[in-house]
């Protein structure tokens, strides 16, 4: 997110020109464009590890970390390989 504020901060620099000739510039308009999507994979990953993965809420370390990128699918794998009857007891 530090990467994110970083390009947000170059994005007002790049625009200062625009802003006084009433213009989009480009290159604030590629690095705003850039600093969105920064945040929304940060966004994705934060949720991922803290949802799936279960990063202070709850240890998994038996997960592979690609199935921590799609939700809902380390869950699964953890539902069929528990042993039928174990939560009987």
């Amino acid at each position: 997110m530090l990467v994110a504020t970083v390009l947000f901060a170059a994005t007002w620099i790049a625009q200062l020109d625009g802003y006084r000739e009433e213009e989009v510039r480009m290159l604030a308009l590629i690095l705003g464009a850039a600093a969105e999507a920064l945040l929304t994979v940060g966004g994705y990953l934060g949720g991922t590890l803290a949802f799936v993965y279960g990063v202070r809420v709850l240890k998994r370390p038996q997960t592979r970390a690609l199935d921590a990128v799609v939700p809902g699918r380390a869950r699964a794998e953890a539902d069929s390989a528990s042993p039928q009857g174990a939560d009987d007891a």
